[in-house]
């Protein structure tokens, strides 16, 4: 495992800022092809590499992951498997399934069994617009969330004052 500090994000303001990525990737080659994307979309990042599946779920226990790249195709465990963990037990955190091997059915399935997004390592040009499509759709569940509070705490307080009153229904 190794964390890296990656770039410096200057489009998106909105982004978190160092976003705490988990990169799940046997060859460190693309690893380095994946860091070098984000740097040059200069989206600030600390990522974290995993190369098993038991390292993958150590990361996750502990916390603190804002996204997590996922290669499709590994030695013993694979994308869609990591996609299907990721839904069932951290279903807030955003997966991009990164592969070489991505073809149209791949994508789709991925998409069924929850993944975020899906770039070719082909093409890492669409790699940072999915990250930020990503984190754009986490702020906007945050902010769903708190409206959702806020709306039940009025209709608290409204009920609340309805009964003091004697106004019940």
């Amino acid at each position: 495992m190794r964390t890296n500090q990656v770039g410096a994000d200057t489009e998106s303001s909105k982004l978190k800022s160092p976003l705490s990525i988990l990169h799940l990737e046997d060859d460190p080659n693309d690893a380095a092809l994946i860091q070098s994307a984000l740097e040059t979309a200069e989206i600030i990042c600390s990522i974290t590499r995993v190369q098993t599946r038991d390292d993958f779920l150590a990361a996750l226990e502990r916390g603190g992951i804002d996204l997590i790249l996922s290669d499709f195709d590994l030695p013993s465990f694979d994308g869609l498997s990591a996609a299907e963990i990721v839904r069932t037990r951290w279903s807030t955190t955003p997966l991009i399934l990164v592969s070489g091997s991505l073809d149209e059915d791949l994508a789709i399935d991925s998409f069924k069994i929850g993944a975020t997004g899906c770039v070719p390592k082909r093409d890492l040009s669409r790699l940072a617009p999915a990250v930020r499509r990503a984190m754009r759709e986490v702020e906007q569940g945050i902010e769903q969330l708190r409206l959702e509070a806020q709306v039940i705490e009025s209709q608290k307080l409204e009920l609340i004052s309805q009964l003091s009153s004697g106004g019940g229904a």
